[in-house]
């Protein structure tokens, strides 16, 4: 089961391996909206919803060596929870 902090460090692993230069500065850049939506997710639809939108966020990462934009993961984040026929909380909510 995933947390929060090891979900990061595993995109920051993830991040390092990427050959898109820009991943470090995206990370950088990107993990405090990561941080929310994360949150959000394992507060919404619990550790397993977490731990499917971590497999889909390395996958992402590793398929297209950069880093997905908030929004992707975001929109992701949505179909995960809407698909187990979870409430989408605010902080997921399309803007």
């Amino acid at each position: 089961m995933a947390s929060i902090p090891m979900v990061l460090r595993q995109i920051r692993r993830a991040r390092r391996e990427a050959t898109d230069s820009q991943t470090i500065a995206q990370f950088r850049e990107y993990e405090p909206v990561y941080r929310e939506i994360l949150a959000a997710v394992e507060t919404a639809g619990g550790e397993d919803a977490l731990d499917e939108v971590r497999d889909w966020l390395l996958e992402w990462t590793d398929r297209n060596q950069r880093l997905p934009e908030p929004v992707v993961l975001q929109e992701h984040a949505r179909d995960v929870l809407a698909e187990r026929g979870v409430d989408i909380p605010g902080q997921l909510q399309s803007s």
